[in-house]
């Protein structure tokens, strides 16, 4: 393949500061969403430096997800939840004052 043919199909390293920019101010919620293809977006194949920092974000995140255990809730944490609030319902609440067609108690 002669050397212009390589240039055509080789990505630019770096794109323009303008479009990574533009890249980076939507980073927060392309990460935020866990975007498995974000590594396809086109900014990131084409710009060495928005790739790097995807990486290192993506590191830091994996990292961070690592320091504390996730814990799951039980599978009737919303039956307790429901049982507690009822619990703490009087049994026969004041019923509201009654209000007219015009708005009048």
């Amino acid at each position: 393949m002669n050397d212009s043919r390589k240039k055509q199909n080789q990505a630019p390293q770096v794109s323009d500061p303008a479009a990574c920019a533009e890249f980076q101010k939507h980073l927060p919620e392309l990460l935020e969403d866990e975007n498995p293809n974000l590594s396809a977006d086109p900014h990131i194949i084409g710009c060495a430096n928005c790739a790097a920092l995807v990486r290192d974000l993506e590191a830091i995140a994996q990292a961070a997800r690592e320091l504390l255990p996730t814990y799951e809730p039980s599978p009737d944490l919303w039956n307790q939840i429901q049982s507690a609030m009822k619990s703490d319902l009087p049994e026969n609440p004041p019923l509201p004052p009654a209000v007219d067609a015009a708005g009048k108690k």
